[in-house]
């Protein structure tokens, strides 16, 4: 089920738990107003006619919640059903349209078609951001080398550390290999 403006959040939750304290607050209304009786009969005007008690608005209020809550779950029900309905083409019972494309309304950069397909977006970026590490430490090590030739290091020492250079380079794309293999298994 897909709730994708966070209606349930923002008024379902919320509209209930109102509801609920609403009824227990109202149920023990009398405690609050005990010094100032007026206001409770202005509030509530059903008790100033003595037609009901404080207590039995608390349960009318409550049992309001209830019939609240069966009309929009029969009138949500019904919406989802008419929406899930909606949209075939007549071509056969399971070819429907797609409702929730929006390539008719949107186009992409340089009138490219949208690529709903995030996961092949997501790797891209990943790979981007990964060479731009790897471009990183190297800069980073070639501003070593340089600072070390500077101090006047010998051959070997250099020679040295270019083998450990290459192998971190290889290691690295070693790893990146693994991690696309196992990405594409999965």
């Amino acid at each position: 089920m897909q709730d994708t403006c966070g209606v349930h959040n923002l008024h379902g939750m919320p509209g209930i738990l109102g509801g609920v304290i609403g009824a227990i607050s109202t149920g023990f209304a009398e405690i609050a107003f005990e010094n100032d009786k007026g206001a409770l009969v202005a509030t509530f005007k059903a008790l100033a006619a003595d037609k009901r008690s404080i207590s039995e608005q608390g349960w009318i209020q409550l049992g309001a919640l209830g019939i609240t809550l069966v009309v929009s779950i029969l009138s949500g029900a019904l919406c989802g059903y008419l929406a899930s309905h909606v949209g075939k083409s007549g071509e056969g019972a399971n070819d429907r349209f797609n409702l929730f494309a929006d390539d008719g309304h949107w186009e992409g950069e340089d009138g490219m078609d949208i690529d709903y397909n995030l996961g092949e977006t997501i790797k891209q970026v990943e790979t981007t951001a990964a060479q731009h590490e790897n471009k990183i430490v190297d800069q980073q090590e070639e501003f070593n080398e340089e600072k070390s030739e500077s101090r006047g290091e010998d051959d070997e020492e250099k020679s040295q550390r270019r083998k450990e250079k290459r192998e971190r380079a290889r290691t690295r794309k070693e790893t990146k290999k693994a991690k696309k293999e196992a990405e594409e298994k999965a």
